[in-house]
């Protein structure tokens, strides 16, 4: 993966931080790694607590976009 691939990447993320903004749901928005057919590539990964009443495009700027719905994350205590 190149680093135009990650500035790409990063370009997306940006844009789905403003299309996300004023979503309540939203929970997070960040780059990862996904991997298909044509080996590893760069994702940005939304994650929610619930379902959100807007729809979430498939790709950004040509970069793919994973929705997961992880509900509300909580700081975890030391044991």
């Amino acid at each position: 993966m190149s680093d135009s691939e990650l500035e790409k990447a990063r370009a997306a993320k940006a844009e789905a931080k403003l299309l996300l903004q004023g979503v309540k749901e939203t929970n997070g928005i960040g780059i990862g790694l996904g991997i298909g057919r044509k080996g590893p590539r760069y994702i940005v990964k939304i994650n929610f607590t619930e379902a959100p009443d807007i729809v979430v495009p498939d790709k950004i700027n040509g970069v793919e976009v994973v929705v997961n719905i992880v509900g509300h994350i909580k700081k975890r205590r030391k044991e």
